[in-house]
């Protein structure tokens, strides 16, 4: 007669208390999938059947699972790419929009301003020429700040 080992008796009781736990699945605010033994309180959830042995749909729904875990991988993804492009697009607007204003800060606070021309020359610029450019970069502050 076999006797049975407590190792064994320690697995199966185990096994069976895994089998019979409800599992369920969330999705949160970021559209991250959770799976867990316990229902979250705020959340809504969708039971998840726990497969005791193997059937003939195990293979499919373990394929669609795996499938749309993939899919909302590469949707989250996606969303994280975009607001990385968002993030530096708007970074680009912020450094524009402040050498716009420093720009207008530098004209206005010098009086007689130097550029070079054409020839290498340098040339102070006339009161026309300094309004054009203070206009121009009061455009670009329009254009680039909020």
């Amino acid at each position: 007669m076999r006797t049975i080992t407590p190792a064994f008796l320690i697995l199966t009781l185990t096994g069976v208390e895994v089998i019979a736990k409800d599992f369920y699945r969330w999705t949160d605010d970021e559209h991250v999938v959770h799976y867990t033994d316990k229902a979250p309180v705020a959340e809504q959830v969708e039971p998840v059947p726990v497969f005791a042995g193997h059937d003939e749909d195990h293979e499919e729904k373990l394929e669609e699972l795996r499938r749309q875990s993939y899919l909302l991988t590469k949707k989250r993804e996606q969303k994280r790419k975009a607001d990385n492009e968002a993030r530096a697009a708007e970074d680009k607007l912020a450094a524009h929009c402040q050498k716009a204003q420093e720009t207008v800060a530098s004209v206005q606070l010098t009086p007689r301003r130097q550029t070079v021309n054409a020839q290498g020359e340098r040339e102070y610029m006339t009161p026309e020429q300094r309004e054009a450019w203070v206009n121009h970069a009061q455009g670009q502050i329009d254009q680039h700040c909020k």
